[in-house]
């Protein structure tokens, strides 16, 4: 039985393990870009931040293990991971319980201005694979570790690059896990090209809702999952609200989500671009690859969204949000 879902013939079981998981360390960030969906959970003085915990992710990080898969372990979504108080013990607990793991680190690189390249040879040798080193224009954080990070370095234990001035250097791929890259990657919000094209609306909290994707496939729900600082796991690392609610990896394991009846509603959905209900109406999000699903080599069909599946979606949305709006 997974998430209550006694019978499986009316769904078909997803095949293939995620792209990527993504791993909320961190909800709360010490910026506030007028392009993240933080903006729709926290207002612009508010610093708080909500904290995984260390027995929590050891446990999702086992039940990953577990599963076999071969995902790109991704640290940081809904917050900045270098304001954890125990991040790397964090890294540790993900290299040690997933040696063979892809991990990637996310950051706009707030714990790294003091110390920048002994702190991050530490994060290399726990055994992170790329760090995503995010430009932001209007701060200077950036510009401080740089200027650190080239006047010491000799002492630097890792490759750097640019992206996207080299395009082999996405910090989204899967890097393989004996390698040690710093990607320092262009203002998103600024650049003219690669990345500036994949921002999105966070389902209307970034931006306003439009309907200029209505109609258009969405990988999310095939390619990757995100699991919460609490456990939590919605439909889309996009609805920040946490509006479709998936399930609880301290219930449910994360594969039993992964395969559950609520990520099986959604692919029926957006395999065909129906995006009547939130969080997806108005969504400007599609991902990648959209010619090769339900399954990475395109070969396999969804059956189209049954009455069932409006109403368990409906159901849904009757939820409190795992993460409440602000109000404005």
């Amino acid at each position: 039985m997974r998430n209550g879902d006694t019978s499986m013939s009316d769904y078909e079981l997803y095949p293939d393990p995620p792209y990527a998981v993504v791993i909320d360390l961190v909800e709360g960030c010490n910026l506030y870009c007028d392009f993240c969906g933080l903006q729709g959970v926290r207002t612009k003085k508010e610093k708080n931040y909500k904290f995984m915990d260390l027995d929590t992710l050891s446990e999702v990080c086992h039940q990953i293990q577990d599963a076999g898969w071969k995902s790109r372990i991704e640290v940081g979504s809904h917050g900045e991971p270098t304001m954890h108080p125990d991040l790397y013990e964090a890294i540790d607990i993900i290299r040690t319980t997933i040696p063979d793991a892809s991990i990637m680190l996310t950051t706009n690189g707030a714990g790294f201005v003091k110390d920048t390249v002994p702190r991050l040879n530490r994060i290399f040798d726990l055994g992170v694979n790329c760090i995503g080193l995010d430009e932001y224009e209007y701060v200077n954080i950036y510009k401080k570790i740089r200027d650190n990070l080239f006047e010491d370095i000799d002492d630097a234990d890792f490759d750097v690059g640019c992206y996207p001035d080299d395009k082999s250097l996405s910090p989204n791929k899967k890097w393989s896990h004996k390698v040690r890259q710093l990607v320092l990657v262009t203002d998103i919000s600024k650049a003219k090209s690669g990345t500036k094209s994949n921002l999105t609306n966070h389902c209307g909290l970034a931006a306003p809702l439009t309907q200029a994707k209505a109609g258009k496939r969405c990988s999310k729900p095939f390619r990757e999952v995100t699991v919460r600082w609490d456990g939590n796991v919605a439909g889309c690392c996009n609805d920040w609200l946490g509006m479709y609610q998936c399930g609880n990896v301290l219930d449910t394991s994360v594969h039993e989500i992964w395969e559950g009846r609520e990520f099986r509603t959604l692919r029926r959905f957006l395999y065909r671009g129906i995006r009547e209900m939130a969080p997806c109406f108005g969504c400007n999000n599609t991902g990648y690859r959209l010619g090769f699903l339900p399954d990475r080599k395109g070969l396999k069909d969804l059956d189209p969204p049954t009455k069932n599946d409006y109403a368990r979606w409906k159901t849904l949305l009757k939820n409190k949000p795992l993460t409440p709006p602000i109000k404005k």
